[in-house]
């Protein structure tokens, strides 16, 4: 059976855009504007203004968010803006696919409509060639005719000698009756520099200063001179390493027009520098200010300079400023032939941000405004305040980035009477949860999808978790009881992370109401590190598994090998928790990562997936009229049959059980290792049960590694996904396929397997789906990518939500 497949939400985790690089403009008055690199609501960068309230604060609007395509992709420079109030920049990304596997950039305007909306418009799409440029890093520069100038990092002339790749170019962009037609200015060819990644500025002659990044002898500071016959590129300063400063950032002009700028690297102290050119006769000659010790002071500056009126310079460095090691802002003030450099600001990598990339933009107060490429509560980054006082500054923040959707998913949906989809998110949100030296981006979400009157779906949070105490990444399967209420797992992020049982209750006005039923413990009497979903039985008792914790004994590379947990309600709206089985590591298996089937006897059925133990299993756990339970192993696993179950158990309508094998069956995908498996448990008149493989993949075309449950439809038919095969595309981590939706039909006690969708990539429709499907009385599937969509090119970030109509 083949469908038609079809997202209905991707998931982009950064809506109000993520990772500013660049300085920020101002308009007359007195509105902010500034680009993002990453986020949006496709995940390739926004550009956004900050407008300043009554009360004081700051609200912010994305003007553009950029798809990742013909209109561009990752915004790193600033905007210019011209008399009119259009804003102008450049992507170093998106554009022509054909000759950059990512796009080789554009140039484009944004200009306001008159209900207040933003427009863009491509001016230019650079092919990458050796007679065009690729990948523009830096910020655009006008001149008074309303011509654009601007620098590519690559293209021009090919293979030149000290470049990465090709050297480079510097373009101008004029505006005419039919559009906006580029003129090359000059290609780099490495000895006069290479690599320019930031902008340029004009002097009031109409020359042009820039730097580059790279060059046979080292990196460039160079002055281009029009003429009737064409530009002329003059080398002012060949940066040489330790003793004047490496890479070079943007340039500015004092008044008596001295160049100044920093380097990224070199200077005495290997940190970086500021520097100084200083023109005579014709010729420029470098003196360097100051030198980056990565202390107290910073180092490693991304951006240049700027002057204020009384001659004083001010930058930020992206790293030192210890002990927090987040860079500063700083100031260089002339003292009698002598420069010196104080501190304003270290940042502390928190709520106040991180690693500053831009130039401080000086305001006529006297603040200082600027970005965080890190910091705030998910390391996405900062708009921060600098506000003088008495000679100090103090800093607060104007805006932080949040995350506002989910990312990164594990489980699959579970629906409503009313058709709503409801899942999890391990990550996403807007709350940091740090843990094992990791900081996530969010602590997970769960979500709702209704469908609209026009059959589009809208996506709504429902809840956010706050990363406290084992409150963190849920990634299983959530479940309704009969009152519309919502219970699920949350694995605490890290297995040493306990983890926790939460339940999510409908309130009037379409909100939820949160709550943790039971927070696990890491001591020898519990279990901990949930990953799998939960089951009620028939009097309102939750059941499901721990992949870690209990009293098993250490065997082999088993950990205490996991629990089989009971919640049982109480008056006060109270739960108990029992742990009814631990695992020993040792035939009965280890390590449980799904949840539980039960029978209509009040048995309990699942699998053990003995990843860092021995012996995977498929256990049946029946209580005893005393309380206790006694577990009956129905089936070990081999590397030939089910390998290593990770999915939950199903029945059949005859009582037989169904599930899949992430390494096992019949074809290898490795050396040792199996593509995975269908398999059917069968019990027989005797107790015993007999186990047989129904289906063995092979990778490509059928699919690789199914993680996930199976699903019945009407008549009979299997349904799931594979983590991996399918269509073949390198795209999709290092393995080979992104993934499937199959099919299996049974004739005659046979099974045929179909591929009902092979998921395009990470770019296109999703890709590594980890969860099963379900089914609506129409036939339409709907399921869940763990990764990809539109922003899955920031691998492994993402995630889609799809529906395949028969």
């Amino acid at each position: 059976m083949a469908g038609t497949e079809s997202v209905l939400h991707q998931f982009v985790n950064l809506r109000q855009g993520a990772s500013p690089q660049s300085a920020l403009v101002a308009d007359l008055q007195g509105n902010l504007y500034g680009t993002t690199v990453n986020g949006g609501t496709y995940g390739f960068g926004v550009v956004f203004k900050l407008t300043a309230n009554s009360s004081g604060k700051w609200d912010q609007s994305v003007l553009y968010s950029f798809t990742g395509f013909s209109d561009g992709a990752y915004p790193s420079g600033s905007v210019v803006l011209d008399s009119s109030g259009n804003l102008f920049g450049a992507t170093q990304n998106g554009g022509n696919l054909s000759n950059c596997s990512t796009g080789c950039g554009v140039v484009f305007e944004l200009s306001r409509g008159l209900g207040g909306a933003w427009t863009e418009k491509v001016l230019h799409t650079f092919l990458g060639t050796s007679t065009d440029g690729y990948f523009p890093k830096g910020e655009l520069v006008l001149d008074s005719a309303g011509r654009l100038y601007g620098t590519t990092s690559q293209g021009g002339l090919k293979n030149s000698s000290g470049c990465s790749l090709d050297c480079g170019i510097v373009y101008r962009l004029r505006s005419s009756g039919s559009g906006w037609t580029e003129a090359i200015l000059h290609k780099f060819n490495g000895t006069d520099g290479g690599n320019p990644a930031v902008g340029m500025v004009f002097d009031a002659n109409g020359n042009l200063y820039g730097t580059t990044s790279a060059g046979t002898t080292g990196p460039t500071a160079f002055e281009l001179s029009p003429s009737s016959q064409g530009w002329t590129l003059k080398t002012l300063h060949i940066f040489g390493g330790a003793g004047d400063g490496g890479r070079a950032n943007g340039l500015t002009f004092d008044p008596a027009g001295n160049l100044y700028g920093t380097t990224y690297n070199g200077g005495a102290n290997g940190w970086g520098a500021v520097f100084k050119l200083t023109p005579s006769q014709g010729l420029w000659t470098e003196s360097v200010l100051y030198s980056f010790q990565l202390g107290q002071d910073g180092g490693s500056p991304l951006a240049g300079v700027i002057l204020d009126a009384a001659g004083n310079l001010y930058g930020t460095t992206s790293g030192g400023g210890t002990p927090s090691g987040w860079g500063t802002v700083f100031k260089l003030a002339p003292t009698q032939g002598s420069w010196t450099e104080s501190v304003i600001y270290r940042f502390q990598g928190g709520q106040d941000g991180a690693s500053p990339w831009g130039a401080p933009l000086l305001m006529p107060s006297g603040d200082l405004l600027g970005t965080t490429e890190q910091g705030s509560r998910a390391n996405f980054g900062t708009v921060f305040d600098l506000t003088p006082s008495g000679g100090l500054y103090s800093e607060k923040q104007v805006y932080v980035f949040p995350a506002t959707d989910g990312d990164f998913i594990h489980a699959g949906l579970v629906a409503d009477s009313a058709g709503n989809l409801y899942g999890t998110t391990r990550q996403g949100g807007l709350n940091q949860c740090p843990a094992g030296g990791f900081v996530y981006s969010g602590c997970g979400t769960v979500f709702k999808l209704s469908r609209l009157s026009n059959g589009a779906w809208q996506r709504t949070i429902i809840h956010r978790f706050t990363g406290g105490d084992r409150d963190a990444c849920p990634q299983a399967d959530l479940i309704f009881d009969s009152f519309g209420n919502l219970y699920g797992t949350a694995s605490g992020c890290l297995s040493y992370n306990t983890g926790g049982v939460f339940e999510l209750s409908p309130i009037t006005g379409g909100a939820w109401s949160f709550r943790t039923l039971y927070r696990f413990n890491s001591h020898p009497n519990d279990g901990y590190g949930p990953l799998g979903g939960l089951v009620l039985d028939k009097a309102g008792n939750l059941y499901g598994t721990t992949s870690d914790g209990g009293t098993g004994v250490l065997t082999g590379n088993c950990r205490p090998c996991g629990t089989v947990f009971k919640l049982t309600p109480s008056s006060g709206g109270k739960w108990t928790e029992s742990v009814i089985y631990n695992f020993q590591g040792a035939g009965d298996g280890s390590e449980p990562l799904a949840g539980l089937v039960i029978d209509s006897a009040g048995n309990l059925f699942g699998t053990a997936s003995g990843i860092n133990g021995c012996c995977p299993t498929a256990f049946e756990l029946s209580p005893n009229s005393n309380g206790s339970w006694t577990l009956t192993v129905l089936w070990t696993f081999t590397a030939r049959d089910g390998g290593t179950p990770q999915g939950k158990l199903i029945f059949d309508s005859s009582a037989n059980l169904y599930g899949t094998g992430v390494g096992g069956g019949a074809n290898l995908c490795d050396v040792t290792i199996g593509c995975g498996a269908v398999f059917e448990l069968s019990p027989s008149p005797g107790g015993a049960w007999t186990e047989s493989v129904i289906y063995s993949f092979s990778g490509i075309p059928d699919g690789q590694s199914p993680l996930g449950s199976l699903t019945f439809d009407a008549a009979g038919n299997l349904y799931g996904t594979t983590q991996f095969g399918g269509l073949w595309n390198p795209g999709c981590s290092l393995v080979i396929g992104c993934g499937t939706v199959f099919k299996l039909t049974r004739s005659g006690g046979a099974w045929t397997e179909s591929i009902v969708h092979a998921f395009a990539g990470p770019i296109s429709d999703g890709a590594e789906p980890t969860s099963g499907v379900i089914l609506d009385s129409a036939g339409t599937i709907y399921g869940t990518t763990s990764v990809g969509g539109v922003n899955g090119r920031q691998y492994p970030d993402g995630g889609t939500v799809f529906q395949i109509t028969p």
